[in-house]
């Protein structure tokens, strides 16, 4: 589970940064459509980003569970 893991946690990392890198070309943009392109970009990459962090809260849960570790 530890590759699993650590690819979440990359993705979830990369995804940060393409929301990021979109968010501002849309702030910075004075075209309309490329505004546009930029913000539905962002909201893509938001949407990827927290299909990831439900994977890599059941991927912590399962390795709680399966290691007895939750709190009592």
């Amino acid at each position: 589970m530890k590759v699993e893991a650590a690819t979440i946690s990359a993705a979830m990392s990369m995804e940060e940064s393409a929301i990021k890198l979109y968010s501002e070309r849309a702030d910075a943009a004075t075209d309309p459509e490329e505004k546009a392109l930029c913000k539905w970009l962002a909201e893509w990459e938001t949407k990827h980003l927290e299909a990831l962090a439900t994977m890599d809260r059941e991927l912590t849960e399962a390795v709680w569970h399966d290691n007895n570790l939750w709190p009592l």
